[in-house]
């Protein structure tokens, strides 16, 4: 039948669904004691209850989930993630060495500290260099480390399970060495990188484990990806005026995705709690610190520390849970780097939102058939969405207020080259609101006459 229906078109579509916002409310518990039935990587608790239920978590693990929802503000849910026990087997063979010329080095690095042996004449031999090279990883006092000296080679070694060693030579000049692997332990790191394949709907890390290296390597992986690392350890040389410890090792590092915090009991899951609590603070909204947070379930450690232990504890950037006026809370808030807690979250926020926003505008722009153009008007739309989200962190205490600065760049500035490429940088910057964490009042008190 023929008829003009055709003479009229209506196409109808809908905007694309957004792509996946990363989410800031999710505690991950990494554990290893489940039961063999436990055989996915990752399950999810809404109640202690719940995980009461499970038979496949060990008490320890359901008392954490426990520790999780017992607090004042309480997570929707909290994720536990199973990773593996780890083994080292890391050994590292270093030889072909041979000095080249005057002034030419080898670098060796272990777990990203180095040692820059230079050639002082020329001809020294791979048994000179090998005393020299053992010499100097040793007064490195990397934790864990094992040199040996094998005459004219030598071996990076660990017995530390889930330590991992990463050991690389580099060469300048005519030096030659070769670092060979062989053989490689499972650890926190990759483990961490196994549940997240399989869910990575979570920001917030804590450990079952209270071992050193584990931490470390949780620490590695918190430092490489979108998450946040809280850790707990009663290591007494973190408040003791040592060096080798894992405070003073992450602060040597500069880490600023994750947290350490010293706590006498092992048992008593502060760091769970801590991190159940303040997930519950959704930036998109608000802006907390990681200071003077009360922790239910735990005692603060006044009578387990001197005045001493806790000025060295600070020193290393670790973090406490003391009583204020009475009042166990923690303190100070602070990442291995030195930074404030709340101000790595609040550029975490902002990184992932921005992405979002980009990502989204681009996508849809596309399936509507169209296109951010290559204009002055395409530049602008872009830095919109980067002036939205600044004003959107001003309101939820991130940002100081009239701070932020936007400068995209005009299209006639821009290099004809990056426009082929299709490549856009619009420079900005913002100003961390901070927190006032402590007051000094001073009064004059005075008799009038």
């Amino acid at each position: 039948m023929a008829t003009f229906d055709g003479n009229i078109v209506v196409n109808i579509s809908l905007d694309p669904a957004p792509v996946t916002e990363q989410n800031f409310n999710v505690v991950l518990v990494a554990g290893s004691t489940m039961g063999a039935g436990f055989t996915e990587r990752l399950r999810r608790y809404s109640n202690a209850a719940e995980a009461a239920a499970d038979t496949d978590l060990s008490a320890a693990l359901i008392a954490e989930v426990a520790q999780a929802f017992s607090q004042r503000l309480t997570p929707k849910e909290v994720a536990i993630g199973r990773v593996d026990g780890t083994t080292a087997a890391d050994d590292y063979l270093v030889d072909g060495l041979a000095s080249g010329a005057i002034g030419d080095t080898i670098t060796t690095t272990v777990y990203g500290q180095s040692y820059v042996w230079t050639s002082a004449t020329g001809v020294e031999t791979a048994g000179d260099i090998t005393d020299a090279i053992k010499i100097g990883l040793d007064a490195l006092s990397i934790p864990g480390l094992t040199v040996t000296d094998n005459g004219n080679d030598f071996n990076c070694t660990t017995a530390n399970a889930g330590q991992r060693l990463n050991v690389s030579v580099a060469v300048t000049g005519a030096a030659t060495a070769t670092a060979t692997q062989a053989g490689t332990g499972v650890t926190l790191y990759d483990e961490l990188g196994t549940v997240a394949a399989e869910d990575n709907d979570w920001y917030y890390v804590v450990l079952e484990s209270r071992d050193a290296w584990d931490i470390w390597e949780a620490a590695r992986y918190t430092e490489a990806n979108r998450n946040f690392g809280v850790f707990q350890s009663n290591d007494a040389g973190i408040i003791a005026a040592t060096t080798t410890d894992i405070a003073e090792t992450l602060k040597d590092l500069s880490y600023s995705k994750c947290s350490i915090w010293y706590f006498s009991s092992d048992t008593t899951y502060l760091d769970t709690g801590l991190a159940a609590n303040r997930s519950v603070v959704d930036p998109d909204l608000d802006s907390s610190t990681f200071a003077n947070v009360i922790v239910s379930g735990a005692t603060a450690d006044d009578d387990n520390l001197t005045s001493t232990q806790k000025s060295n504890a600070l020193g290393k950037n670790a973090n406490l849970f003391l009583t204020n006026r009475g009042t166990a809370v923690t303190g100070n808030g602070k990442t291995p780097s030195g930074e404030w807690i709340d101000v790595v979250i609040s550029a975490d926020w902002l990184e992932a939102r921005l992405g979002e926003d980009a990502s989204n505008a681009i996508i849809a722009y596309t399936n509507r058939g169209e296109k951010i153009p290559y204009t002055d008007q395409g530049i602008n739309a872009l830095a919109a969405l980067i002036e939205a989200r600044l004003d959107q962190g001003v309101a939820a205490g991130h940002f100081v207020e009239d701070t932020a600065s936007v400068n995209p760049p005009l299209l006639a500035d821009v290099t004809a080259a990056t426009r082929a490429a299709r490549e856009l940088t619009i420079p900005f910057s913002v100003e961390p609101a901070g927190a006032i964490q402590f007051p000094t009042f001073n009064g004059y008190i005075s008799l009038t006459t």
